[in-house]
């Protein structure tokens, strides 16, 4: 399953954040049970970057590859394999169904 597709948005209400996308309601981020009102806020606009982040790393993760390939062995190669693993991992964290 893909998530919803088109530009997420945050909205402050009267009880914490909402995220949306055009007319759907992606998820909520109370202040009054959970964070701190600074806290909700930068949660929440973290929750509307997400497809975006998502998209970076995809693209990224390509480019790591072929760095990787044209980097001789050694630590700069072995700290790109690193990084592009992680990256691999939370981009199948993301989209699983």
């Amino acid at each position: 399953m893909k998530h919803t597709k088109g530009e997420w948005k945050t909205t402050k209400v009267t009880n914490g954040w909402d995220i949306s996308c055009g007319i759907f309601t992606i998820a909520q981020v109370f202040e009054e049970f959970g964070p701190k009102p600074k806290e909700a806020k930068a949660n929440a606009h973290l929750i509307a970057a997400a497809p975006k982040l998502l998209e970076a790393c995809k693209r990224d993760a390509e480019l790591a590859n072929v760095a990787i390939l044209l980097t001789p062995t050694g630590e700069h190669r072995n700290k790109l394999t690193e990084i592009n693993i992680l990256r691999l991992q939370a981009i199948t964290e993301a989209e699983k169904t």
